[in-house]
């Protein structure tokens, strides 16, 4: 509402910011969406710090709109319900704006053309071709149009918590979907990153999502950074891992001779999209192997903290650091 004011400072602010992105000469997607994420934060901390005349009693009514409708105990935050409405009043206008820059930049690098050529080669291929285990059945039929429903969601959203949303929708439909022919129980299949990052690159292969890098970039530039630390960061994490083995399957050399399997795309066994972790237990005694996605920019503090916390739920990611281990030393 206050946006709609354009006699409040606010209104007028977020006005011609909208105005100035949109005709400015600036193409370039990562300062065009970093200009975006530094205005949010400012006019968020303009809000908390000075506010507006009636901004306490908008809040007051929007807190009592979500209560009852959410069966929340507890009001919302204010930083929480600031950021949700700068999303709306700001993203709504500029999604699109930023999705052009992307598509110009990786149609210019070749990146677009890259994965769109990748994930129509990788449909051509046996989920075992692709790495997936040969227990292990990927969704097909109505479980694959349900998952490419959450994604096609996740594509028209402009709100970057709801975009997660959409992605862990996916991934949760994905888990209770595929099916492992190995065991006889009909419980939720139970994948390290290993096993369900070949699965999830056949699912963005067959749901085509060729904008699954933009997707992406657009989520970790604008998410606030407590809603990357948990879950909804472990599985960002995993979708750009899967982009980057995706970009990079052509480029590399298959494992297997292809007198062996004949031509092929390089399975994800070829280009890693995942890393080996050995911890020590300190609770336990014992040395503990983990798997998990990386990004290809991720750095070894980012490891460290990203393992501890979503893992093993610890918050001294500081007093770790990680080493390389080579034949044993």
């Amino acid at each position: 509402r206050l946006a709609a004011n354009k006699n409040s400072t606010f209104g007028l602010t977020i006005d011609n910011f909208i105005q100035c992105t949109q005709e400015s000469a600036e193409t370039n997607p990562a300062v065009v969406i970093r200009n975006v994420r530094q205005f949010m934060s400012g006019m968020k901390n303009f809000l908390l710090t000075q506010g507006e005349a009636n901004l306490d009693e908008l809040i007051h009514k929007e807190q009592q709109k979500v209560r009852p409708c959410c069966h929340l105990k507890n009001p919302l935050p204010l930083d929480t319900i600031i950021e949700g409405a700068l999303f709306e009043c700001v993203l709504k206008h500029l999604r699109l704006h930023i999705y052009k820059c992307y598509i110009q930049q990786y149609t210019r690098s070749g990146d677009l053309d890259t994965l769109t050529r990748n994930m129509k080669a990788a449909r051509r291929q046996t989920p075992e071709e692709l790495g997936v285990k040969a227990s292990i059945v990927p969704p097909t039929g109505s479980s694959l149009d349900v998952i490419r429903d959450f994604l096609h969601c996740m594509e028209q959203e402009h709100s970057p918590p709801k975009k997660l949303e959409y992605l862990l929708a996916a991934v949760s439909s994905i888990y209770n979907s595929v099916k492992d022919t190995s065991s006889k129980e009909s419980s939720t299949l139970s994948m390290g990153a290993d096993d369900f990052l070949p699965v999830f690159i056949y699912v963005l292969a067959h749901c085509n999502l060729i904008h699954a890098e933009i997707e992406a970039e657009y989520m970790w530039s604008l998410l606030n950074p407590h809603l990357v630390n948990g879950e909804g960061g472990y599985y960002l994490t995993t979708l750009s891992s899967a982009i980057h083995v995706l970009k990079n399957l052509e480029n590399t050399e298959p494992t297997t001779s292809s007198r062996e399997v004949g031509h092929r795309v390089p399975s994800v066994s070829d280009v890693q999209g995942f890393m080996k972790i050995a911890i020590f237990n300190h609770n336990h005694g014992t040395i503990v192997n983990k798997t998990l996605p990386v990004r290809q920019d991720m750095t070894a503090k980012e490891v460290c903290k990203f393992i501890l916390i979503h893992k093993f739920k610890l918050a001294n990611a500081d007093n770790f650091k990680l080493v390389q281990v080579v034949k044993g030393e």
